[in-house]
Parts: structure tokens; C-alpha cells; sequence
């Protein structure tokens, strides 16, 4: 029994992909004769509306019409503006937004200081006395829990 149903999964699982590519083909087929007959209708519509939209002198007069009334040195002046515009915005928001480490700071002029003597350093160091904390046992104690009661 489990011998026979071994054979039947091992068998559908050949037989799934013949079967299917069977019928996908059956389906190609009919719908590309079907695409066909589409296409050429298509095909046709489409050459009529072409052909009547090239004919009409209306299109070719609303090109010249549009080429007329666009000036094109106006339109390269008014560019230039914006642009223009658009580098002095893009400076301002740059500007505007540098962290201040980055800002430009004025330069101070250079003077000559004399340097310090390490051997003064060292002796003002050693004289000053370093202060220790004074921890008390009172904060390092925890704080104790106090107990509820439930009525």
C-alpha cells in the first residue's frame, strides 16, 4: 500500500509539468489566433486615426502657432533669474545650517607669549593639597521597604 502511493506521488510529480505544459500551449494557441484577428483590427483603427490627425492642417498650424508666441530669449532670461536665485537660496540654507564648530571664526592676530616655565607648574602642583571626599555610611545604606497592608 504505501509502496503503491509512493509510485503515485513519484508519477504526479512527472506528470504535473507535461500536463500542464499541454494545456498552457492548447491556451497560447487559441489565444494567439484570437491576438491576431485583434491586431490586425487594431492595426487598421489605428492607421485611420493617424492618418486623419496628419492630414488636418489644424496640427501643423498649432505648431508653427506655438513656436510664435514662445519667446525664446525671454525664456532663457527668466531661467538664468531662477537660477540664480536658486544658488543664492541653496547658500543661505547652507550657511544656515552648519553646526557652530563649523562657522567661519574671525582670525586673531598672532602675538608672541612667553612661554611658561613647566618647573613653576610643577612646584604650585606639588604645594596645593588634593581634598578627598568625605563619603558617609548613611548613603550607602539601603533604603528600607515599608510594608502594606491589605485589609
Amino acid at each position: 500500500m504505501i509502496v503503491d502511493n509512493t509510485k503515485k506521488v513519484f508519477y504526479a510529480a512527472v506528470g504535473v509539468p507535461v500536463v500542464t505544459t499541454r494545456k498552457l500551449s492548447e491556451q497560447v494557441t487559441k489565444m494567439s489566433s484570437r491576438l491576431t484577428k485583434d491586431y490586425d483590427v487594431w492595426a487598421e483603427e489605428g492607421e485611420k486615426v493617424v492618418t486623419k490627425v496628419t492630414d488636418r492642417k489644424a496640427v501643423e498650424d498649432f505648431v508653427e502657432d506655438l513656436g510664435a508666441k514662445m519667446d525664446f530669449d525671454q525664456i532663457q532670461e527668466q531661467v538664468g533669474k531662477l537660477r540664480g536665485q536658486l544658488d543664492d537660496m541653496l547658500t543661505n540654507w547652507r550657511s544656515s545650517f552648519r553646526p557652530a564648530t563649523e562657522k567661519a571664526v574671525p582670525a586673531k592676530p598672532a602675538t608672541a607669549k612667553p612661554a611658561a616655565k613647566p618647573a613653576a607648574k610643577a612646584t604650585t602642583a606639588a604645594k596645593k593639597p588634593v581634598a578627598k571626599k568625605a563619603t558617609t555610611t548613611a548613603a550607602k545604606k539601603p533604603v528600607a521597604k515599608k510594608a502594606t497592608t491589605t485589609a
